[in-house]
């Protein structure tokens, strides 16, 4: 018996290498669809996801990896509201956002000075991360705060010198270091005391959330978790918790499905979910999907279209039933 499912590939392309773990600046995904629904399956191998043909091969034999599960969810929500005739978006509001700057990236300052928030690409070599900082902080408005993001590439003797490396004054400005290791409870609570810095939980929040981890900041990525689930649980054992709800750095498609859940989990929690990462579309060269995505500043708007939108864009595609 046939797969009812249907796929296209496509290739995103970036300006600049995308992760502290890979030089790529193209990636493969696809877009899956079952019925009126759309999804995405986007894996990144440097971050340890299994190849785009192991995903469609396991989701072929039913045995989906969790990007495949959480397409097929992505999936099953927008065919629901296609098949209604309604947005996914009606009375919802998508987050604010803060603004990704990538290595060598161009700034123009009157656009970075519009966001409360920037998050940068650490670097290995810290002297490298101070001067993207400092580079930043030029353009950045005198009360913005800077995340920085390590992709867990740092050893954790160098991680313990983050904060003298940057030193005082800079620290100041830092709202949180995301990966600077891979997570382990132990380590990761020496790391917050040594240094004095905020960490944030990205790759390990699963093990973090069954550990019970004493963190205040958490960026969950809804094409990787359930993330109302991961929320409800999370907030549930602790009085104050910081979520930064996230795309996967992936299609329009999977962009939108992240900035409906940050939507939905900003009106159940209005006061623990902070400025999201959904404006990705602004780190790949444009296409047909990326040309109708708008933004202003820190605001990603509601796209057009029934469910998660780009209903002409999606009616054109040459779909392939999976298996065939």
């Amino acid at each position: 018996m046939k797969n009812d499912i249907y796929y296209h590939r496509y290739t995103l392309k970036g300006a600049f290498p995308l992760n502290a773990r890979s030089q790529k600046r193209a990636v493969e995904g696809c877009l899956i669809r079952v019925g009126a629904g759309v999804g995405c399956i986007h894996p990144w191998e440097a971050l340890g996801d299994e190849a785009l043909d192991r995903q469609l091969d396991a989701l072929n034999k039913g045995r989906p990896h969790r990007l495949a599960k959480r397409a097929m969810h992505c999936a099953r929500l927008d065919g629901a509201a296609r098949e209604e005739g309604v947005s996914l978006f009606d009375e919802l509001t998508i987050p604010d956002s803060h603004f990704t700057m990538l290595p060598g990236m161009a700034l123009e300052k009157k656009k970075v000075q519009t966001f409360a928030r920037i998050k940068l690409k650490g670097s290995l070599d810290l002297e490298v991360t101070k001067e993207e900082v400092l580079r930043c902080l030029r353009c950045a408005s005198s009360d913005s705060l800077l995340r920085i993001d390590f992709n867990e590439v740092l050893d954790h003797a160098v991680a313990m010198n983050l904060a003298q490396a940057l030193g005082e004054e800079l620290c100041e400005r830092i709202e949180f270091i995301e990966d600077p290791i891979r997570f382990d409870a132990d380590n990761w609570s020496r790391l917050g005391s040594q240094t004095g810095l905020p960490l944030a939980v990205d790759r390990g929040c699963e093990k973090a959330v069954a550990d019970e981890a004493e963190l205040k900041w958490w960026v969950i990525k809804p094409a990787l978790v359930d993330s109302e689930g991961f929320a409800l649980k999370l907030l549930g054992f602790a009085d104050k918790r910081n979520l930064v709800i996230t795309s996967y750095m992936d299609h329009a498609i999977g962009q939108m499905f992240a900035a409906y859940e940050a939507a939905v989990l900003k009106q159940k929690y209005p006061d623990s979910i902070r400025e999201c990462g959904l404006l990705t579309h602004e780190l790949f060269d444009s296409d047909e999907f990326f040309e109708a995505v708008q933004s202003k500043g820190p605001k990603l708007m509601a796209p057009e279209g029934l469910g998660l939108g780009f209903d002409d864009q999606l009616e054109r595609l040459p779909w392939k039933r999976l298996g065939d």
